[in-house]
């Protein structure tokens, strides 16, 4: 394991107890939870990914440029279906979200959504190749 691997795995898991802990604190709080707590979530999810996906990408810089020209536009047209879908939960009223809650939701997906989709990219590539 290269020491970036291990870096971004020691982030991960420090903002995926940051966010546990938060969501338990506005759980037990009764409130929406804060934009650190989603913020936080999506960044583990993010160096999760990184943290898999750095020694596929240095062994293999081309094939990196493939799946990037391959994820952004399946996360475009993702981010759209995302933002129509929660726009029209709030709009049929069986979400209640005020603009700065829908934001926040939707930047996190947006990270989420984007290295889930490097991860599947590449798993499906590597998959293809053996």
């Amino acid at each position: 394991m290269s020491p970036y691997q291990k870096m971004y795995f020691i982030f991960a898991v420090f903002f995926i107890s940051t966010a546990i802990l938060l969501f338990v604190i506005h759980f037990i709080s009764e409130t929406f939870p804060s934009v650190i707590s989603t913020t936080s979530f999506a960044m583990a999810v993010m160096c999760f990914s990184l943290s898999y996906l750095y020694p596929k990408f240095q062994s293999n810089p081309e094939k990196m440029r493939n799946i990037r020209n391959k994820v952004i536009p399946v996360t475009i047209i993702l981010a759209v279906i995302l933002s129509m879908f929660k726009w029209l939960m709030i709009e049929l009223g069986i979400i209640y979200l005020s603009i700065p809650q829908f934001i926040q939701i939707l930047i996190a997906l947006m990270i989420c959504t984007v290295f889930i989709s490097f991860v599947l990219f590449e798993k499906y590539q590597t998959g293809r190749e053996d």
